[in-house]
């Protein structure tokens, strides 16, 4: 089960003290969608895993760990972030923590907010499919940014290029999904991820950018 709770948080931004419901402990049964987000419980905790400052409109996981220079929540690019309607409000969270997370170089956190904020655009599909779009892009820039930098996103080069190809197969760029899942596999992989980029090249040649669980590919027979 999901636990929660209400803690006061003092913004580490503005001093102002926030009530807010924080996550305790939760599960997850079953199979993790392709772009590793998590089955029931957890896949519903993201309403619990950002918070917004009421006086000074910091949004982060913690509220007390101030991230960001000073100045930066003043900016109209910040603010603007915040008042996108064009994304959900939950999202428009988490994006404002990734633009203050890659402004402090933590291009990890940045990618992680991004997807975060794609996951809420996806629960409300009727509405922000183009939203959620925008978010995968981005968070395939930042994941370029930490290759350049020596760094992955997963913590593995290889889990990375798995991740990469649904992240491009769901924003529609199905001939560049055809050709990284055609390099991949020339690579020696263990079975379940080359199932798994088999199964994505074969999305890609149906135009097919829906969402699907690992063990929806584990049945497609590799390359």
């Amino acid at each position: 089960m999901t636990t929660i709770f209400q803690q006061t948080v003092t913004c580490g931004h503005c001093g102002t003290e926030n009530e807010v419901i924080e996550l305790g402990s939760t599960n997850s049964f079953g199979s993790m969608d392709l772009d590793m987000r998590p089955p029931p419980m957890e896949r519903d905790t993201l309403a619990q895993q950002i918070h917004r400052c009421q006086g000074c409109g910091y949004c982060a996981p913690d509220l007390g760990e101030r991230i960001g220079a000073d100045g930066l929540l003043e900016l109209d690019n910040y603010r603007a972030l915040l008042a996108d309607e064009s994304y959900p409000d939950l999202a428009r969270k988490f994006i404002a923590y990734a633009f203050l997370a890659e402004s402090s170089g933590d291009l990890r956190a940045a990618a992680w907010a991004y997807r975060s904020a794609a996951w809420v655009c996806d629960d409300e599909v009727d509405n922000h499919v183009i939203s959620a779009i925008k978010c995968r892009i981005e968070v395939l820039r930042l994941m370029e940014g930490l290759r350049l930098n020596g760094q992955s996103f997963t913590d593995d080069p290889i889990s990375d290029s798995i991740l990469e190809l649904d992240l491009l197969r769901r924003s529609g760029q199905y001939s560049e999904v055809l050709t990284r899942a055609h390099d991949l596999s020339k690579k020696e992989l263990p079975e379940m991820l080359r199932s798994i980029s088999a199964f994505q090249r074969q999305l890609a040649t149906a135009g097919d950018s829906s969402c699907y669980i690992v063990t929806d590919a584990l049945g497609h027979e590799p390359d």
